[in-house]
């Protein structure tokens, strides 16, 4: 509420659109603040997984009930500032999944095995030597994101397990056409190889672009 929320309205043109909270565990004292703030607050109903991977299966549910949605962008939320408006990302390349990859990645192969996912083999190869799309901020056509996920949970196989939800982001995005976005647009100092400068309390790129997210 005091980083996230404030940054998003502070420098993001929310002229038709909607903020979205699901709540996995919040105080009745932050619902009502962000309910104050105009925050549609979901409490979530599918719980029987990790988190990172239920999310995906609590937003899907949302906008089936909600077919008024027609773009999302899915995101975390404490580890995340907004710095500049990034409303022009729902119109751009506006049929595909659009994401952010990493120049520097951990070696996800030792995640993908029958023990959390049905075809590990074929995702393992088809994945192989791909970059890894970020799955902290995306934005999917919302009928996109619906059947992915729907055919997503078709194939876990260890809902609880870390790391699923950037396998099967990765698969089905390159699967269903993937549009790269600039890293500015979620920019993770530990995976960027990018440089950097924070002045006067806000990051920029060394050539002196602010960094949206």
């Amino acid at each position: 509420i005091n980083d996230w929320l404030k940054s998003l309205k502070e420098n993001v043109d929310l002229k038709g659109i909607d903020i979205l909270v699901m709540d996995y565990g919040l105080s009745a004292d932050a619902c009502n603040m962000l309910r104050k703030e105009g925050v549609i607050v979901r409490k979530a109903i599918h719980i029987d997984g990790h988190i990172n991977n239920m999310r995906f299966f609590e937003l899907s549910e949302f906008l089936k009930s909600n077919p008024q949605y027609e773009q999302v962008i899915l995101c975390d939320s404490g580890d995340i500032i907004f710095q500049s408006d990034i409303s022009m990302l729902f119109d751009m390349e506006s049929d595909k999944i659009r994401g952010v990859c990493e120049d520097i990645s951990q070696n996800m192969d030792v995640l993908i095995t029958n023990k959390i996912i049905a075809n590990a083999t074929e995702v393992r190869n088809f994945l192989r030597d791909k970059k890894l799309i970020n799955a902290g901020f995306v934005v999917y056509p919302s009928k996109t994101f619906i059947e992915i996920y729907s055919n997503m949970f078709k194939i876990i196989t260890n809902k609880n397990a870390w790391g699923v939800d950037m396998l099967l982001l990765n698969y089905f995005a390159y699967k269903n056409g993937f549009y790269e976005l600039d890293q500015k647009y979620n920019f993770i100092p530990t995976t960027s190889t990018l440089k950097y400068m924070i002045k006067d309390g806000k990051f920029y790129l060394s050539n002196g672009d602010i960094i949206p997210v």
